[in-house]
């Protein structure tokens, strides 16, 4: 902490009409703190950052799976779990009333679930058919997410950087 002592002048009238011709001049005394404000990046990253990257990881799991509930719970829980993680960090900030940062990465887990659970539906409306093309079709749906999922997040993070800057 650094404290030192100084003056400020004011050039005023004191709001009299009378001296709106020559000015007042006001000195005040002036008690100066100093403080130094450290942020802890790697902690920060590796508690809020590091889970929601597994939480990525794992929507992106959900395109190798062949089944429709393990596609929806895995849809269903990046939603839970990264407005948990929202919400703890929303509660860790002291009545911040605008966006931060880190919180669009929030929102692009949350578009990316929501892809996650489109596709798991889609998936779901060819299943149970035995015939070629179906099968054809549930193959090209997880193709189509393995492909797209990677375009939206780095398409979020390209335009999240972008507006940052």
């Amino acid at each position: 902490m650094l404290f030192f002592q100084n003056s400020h002048q004011n050039d005023s009238t004191l709001g009299l009409p009378n001296l709106f011709s020559n000015q007042q001049r006001i000195e005040f005394s002036q008690f100066n703190a100093g403080i130094n404000i450290e942020r802890h990046v790697t902690s920060f990253i590796l508690k809020t950052l590091l889970p929601v990257l597994f939480l990525i990881a794992l929507g992106y799991f959900s395109f190798f799976l062949t089944a429709f509930a393990p596609k929806l719970a895995i849809g269903t829980n990046l939603i839970l779990a990264t407005s948990l993680f929202h919400l703890k960090l929303s509660s860790d900030l002291a009545n911040i009333d605008y966006i931060i940062l880190i919180e669009y990465f929030f929102y692009l887990v949350y578009m990316l679930a929501l892809f996650v659970i489109l596709v798991a539906l889609f998936y779901h409306l060819g299943e149970g058919k035995e015939d070629e093309k179906t099968e054809l079709l549930l193959k090209r749906t997880n193709l189509f997410g393995k492909i797209f999922y990677p375009i939206i997040l780095f398409g979020g993070i390209a335009a999240i950087i972008y507006s940052s800057s």
